[in-house]
């Protein structure tokens, strides 16, 4: 994994403080291989802060990159995001938008679990793929983009995807 980030460390704030971030950091950018063959994630923000143990990051205007083979696949961007890389759980919090191949996304709330190769979203769930335009409460799929997506609660619209008619 290649972590590129310039911290300030805060030092211990008093007893009588809240407890602050143990480093703040502006242009912070992750990139890791990921299980699949010739797959990478980048994580990237405008500013963000981390625990004393360098584990728990809080995002700023994130952004998550999935490249294969060294072209894009995959870019979400977010207002904020919390980042576990002990976990590997990107949490992006909304709006969330982007492209995921050719499938267009917007959610309130989107979790890519690295460990399971997943993701799963919740809100307003918008997708728009080809001719196909859905809006549900949540919808998960494989990072790989391996499988089904998944709809619940979904209201799906066929023909609107490509500017057609319902």
């Amino acid at each position: 994994m290649l972590l590129s980030v310039a911290c300030a460390p805060r030092g211990d704030p008093p007893p009588s403080e809240p407890q602050a971030p143990a480093a703040e950091a502006q242009g912070v950018r992750w990139s890791m291989p990921l299980a699949e063959p010739g797959a990478t994630l980048e994580v990237a923000a405008e500013s963000a802060s981390a625990d004393a143990a360098f584990l728990s990051w809080r995002l700023d205007r994130a952004s998550v990159a999935l490249s294969r083979d060294g072209r894009t696949a995959a870019r979400l961007e977010a207002a904020s995001a919390e980042y576990d890389l002990a976990a590997g759980v990107v949490a992006l919090a909304g709006p969330v938008t982007g492209r995921w191949g050719e499938t267009i996304l917007s959610a309130q709330s989107l979790r890519l679990d690295l460990a399971q190769t997943a993701w799963a979203a919740e809100g307003e769930v918008r997708v728009v793929t080809g001719a196909v335009a859905a809006v549900a409460k949540r919808a998960s799929g494989r990072l790989d983009g391996a499988g089904a997506l998944s709809l619940e609660e979904a209201t799906v619209r066929l023909g609107e995807g490509a500017g057609g008619t319902r």
